[in-house]
């Protein structure tokens, strides 16, 4: 998967961790996946999360990271 937009973030992928990234190209969130199938999310606002996609969601990056947005 390429870069997706999501809100006013490109969410984008380096080894295996993923990232939101503003328009200024600063990383404004940090979406990690679990071996449980959850995700560990640095929000853009500052809180931490954990999200856990349902199951069968095709893309569960972009869907971790509208969560979060």
């Amino acid at each position: 998967m390429g870069d997706v937009t999501i809100g006013a973030y490109q969410l984008t992928e380096r080894s295996g961790v993923w990232f939101l990234v503003d328009g200024d190209d600063r990383i404004a969130g940090t979406l990690l996946p679990q071996p449980d199938g959850s995700w560990r999310c640095r929000t853009p606002a500052g809180p931490v999360r954990t999200v856990r996609p349902p199951a069968g969601v095709p893309d569960a990056a972009s869907w971790v990271a509208r969560q979060i947005t």
